[in-house]
């Protein structure tokens, strides 16, 4: 997802509440290192894929590195503590987050680096295809939108505004979750650009958890169906027809668009690229930029989800945890 602010829809007059227990959602925050570094202040339990279990006391720094493929968790005087090729960290303490070192972001753009972040939930680290290491953080949606919205709008937009992005992109991640676009064989979500930025906790406030919480639930429907709530930062002020941007991405085009797509051309969609990717002011064509999509509003009682959440198939679960999705 484009980092930024602009959002392609704002429909705020729209509620639905999920189910009484948030889903889970398992997000890739990084697949690049063959070393990671960690630290908590909690009581952690780790697992491998056999379930053998130790436990780390809290105030520690160690890190997961892979040798020989095999991942090793070793502790800050060099001794490997348990090993697998499989391991699941659980956070005894949901209110003290796990701590990672210099976690790469923005791979293969200009902005890319690394920093030091901090993550609510459990984490899975599984090796990858390309010899790496896959880290998932596992954690609840609205606890997830608290490391979405401030690294997509920022934290000093207006309430109003942060409301709008988290309404947005649980939309998005909703869709996410049920079509598994972005899903690989341990994650349903990625931390990146591809799908929403997601950098932890450390850039949340109370203005972004007062948007998240005062929205919770909320998503953007067409005719009873979550919407793909597409957004970016390009727009020069604008909004616009997703399938007109993202053609690729368009999914509900008929709710998207002004005009139905039988009076839709090609003809009138290049121009409308060629306006949107020049210097000129864009000019409405076919689909105005000023159109409005034909939403509804509805809410359901808690105890009739409108998802059906269903057990992730990649899921690493040693039995002893509670509960799936």
């Amino acid at each position: 997802m484009k980092k930024g602010f602009i959002l392609l829809l704002l429909v705020m007059n729209m509620s639905m509440i999920f189910a009484q227990e948030d889903p889970e959602v398992r997000v890739r925050i990084i697949y690049t290192e063959d070393k990671i570094e960690l630290s908590s202040e909690s009581k952690l339990y780790v697992f491998n894929q056999d379930e053998k279990r130790i436990v780390l006391r809290g105030d520690r720094t160690f890190s997961i590195e892979l040798k020989d493929s095999t991942l090793e968790l070793i502790d800050d005087k060099d001794r490997t503590l348990t090993s697998g090729t499989s391991l699941l960290i659980e956070n005894n303490d949901k209110n003290k987050p796990i701590g990672i070192k210099q976690v790469p972001f923005g791979i293969g753009w200009f902005w890319a680096g690394k920093e030091d972040r901090i993550y609510k939930g459990n984490m899975e680290f599984h090796i990858n295809a390309d010899k790496k290491i896959d880290v998932i953080s596992i954690l609840d949606i609205e606890n997830y939108l608290l490391g979405v919205v401030p690294s997509e709008i920022g934290t000093d937009a207006p309430l109003e505004a942060l409301k709008a992005q988290a309404v947005c992109a649980r939309s998005e991640a909703l869709i996410g979750l049920e079509t598994g676009k972005y899903a690989g064989e341990h994650h349903m979500l990625t931390a990146d650009i591809y799908c929403q930025v997601y950098s932890g906790i450390g850039k949340t406030n109370d203005a972004v958890e007062k948007a998240v919480f005062e929205t919770k639930g909320e998503v953007l429907t067409v005719n009873d169906t979550v919407i793909s709530a597409y957004y970016a930062s390009n727009c020069g002020g604008h909004s616009e027809n997703i399938e007109n941007v993202w053609p690729e991405r368009s999914g509900h085009a008929e709710q998207w668009s002004g005009l139905p797509s039988s009076m839709r051309t090609e003809k009138s969609t290049s121009r409308m690229r060629r306006a949107l990717y020049s210097r000129e002011r864009p000019v409405a064509v076919g689909a105005r930029t000023t159109s409005t999509p034909r939403c509804s509003c509805r809410r359901r009682n808690a105890g009739s989800p409108h998802v059906a959440w269903r057990p992730y198939a990649g899921r690493f679960t040693p039995s002893r945890n509670t509960g799936d999705l």
